[in-house]
Parts: C-alpha cells; sequence; structure tokens
C-alpha cells in the first residue's frame, strides 16, 4: 500500500465497519443540522466548539482503524464534508493545502464516505502520479501552479467510486476535483 501510495498519490482500502459508518452518520446528523448549498465543511463553521466535537468525536470512533494501519504519524483534524445536491456542489482541480515540508514529510486526508460515491453523486477523481508534478507551497491565497491548465487536467482525471467502509488515503499534493452531486440527497 505505501508503493502504489508512493507512486500513485493515493490508495483506497478498507477501513472500518458498516458499524462506525453509522455511528458517523448519526453524528453528522446531530452537528450539521442546518440546510446548505454547494460544499459544506465542519471546518468551516464559525462555531469553534463544534469543529472541536466534531473532530473530536470522529477520531473516538475511528482511531482503531486508523492506528491499525499508519504507522509514525500526527494526526491534525477530522472533520466532516458534505456535498449537497446541485451545481454549485461541484468541486474543481486543486491540491489541498501545504501543511507538512514536503522536502522531509508528506500530509494527507484520509477520506471516507458514509455512502456509496458514484458518478451521479460527486464521485472523487484523481490525477494519478500528480503529487510529484510541483514542489511549491500551496494554500488559498497562493496562485495554483496548475490554475491555468485545469480543463485538460481534468479529462485525464480517473474516477474512484467507494463504498461505505473504504477510504481513500490523498497525498495533499495531489491533484484531485469532484464533479456535481445530482442526485437526490
Amino acid at each position: 500500500l505505501q508503493h502504489q501510495f508512493n507512486r500513485d498519490g493515493y490508495v483506497k482500502i478498507p477501513f472500518t465497519s458498516i458499524h462506525n459508518i453509522t455511528l458517523l452518520s448519526a453524528l453528522y446528523k446531530d452537528i450539521q443540522p442546518q440546510s446548505y448549498k454547494g460544499f459544506s465543511s465542519t471546518i468551516y463553521n464559525q462555531n469553534i466548539a463544534l469543529k472541536q466535537t466534531a473532530s473530536r468525536q470522529i477520531a473516538d470512533i475511528l482511531n482503531p482503524s486508523v492506528t491499525n494501519l499508519f504507522h509514525h504519524f500526527r494526526p491534525l483534524g477530522c472533520s466532516f464534508l458534505c456535498k449537497a445536491p446541485g451545481p454549485e456542489s461541484y468541486l474543481p482541480v486543486h491540491q489541498d493545502w501545504t501543511l507538512v515540508d514536503e522536502s522531509k514529510y508528506f500530509s494527507a486526508t484520509i477520506w471516507i464516505p458514509l455512502v456509496e460515491t458514484n458518478e451521479r453523486n460527486g464521485v472523487l477523481k484523481v490525477l494519478p502520479g500528480s503529487h510529484r508534478f510541483s514542489s511549491t507551497l500551496r494554500s488559498p491565497t497562493l496562485p495554483g501552479s496548475f490554475e491555468y491548465v485545469t480543463s485538460g487536467i481534468y479529462e485525464k482525471m480517473q474516477s474512484v467510486p467507494v463504498q461505505p467502509g473504504e477510504a481513500v488515503v490523498i497525498n495533499h499534493a495531489l491533484l484531485h476535483a469532484s464533479p456535481a452531486n445530482f442526485s437526490a440527497t
């Protein structure tokens, strides 16, 4: 798995039980009751106590799965991500923020969908190996290295459908995107 992750910048793995997915779904409904449009993350919520509670409770549920599969890591936090139905939920080609000195370390997201993901509801799309394309710093306030060629990149991306209980571990430097959620929920 480590070899595949190093080569491709992501890996899809069996990760947690359906029981834990049910617990996480119930927690999400308790934490995120308001409606929204487009893409939502508990990280963006202005309520600091809510963000801390969400992160702590998600970690409590998933910690056995994480420690079973990963070694020599430092968790940075947990959050819920959600895409409401509609065109506003489209996530363009991007890389996640630089969080560590990437000449020595890498940072990654363990993405665990609570529902099956597919082409209709906004499947994850990746460009394998793209985490090795550039070593520039990344943040929302810096121009992206690939912003002028994203349409060409999107055409080359591969879909990564995921079932509940599976996870996709994504190197933060990997180019990824997600089409809009056009499902009913």
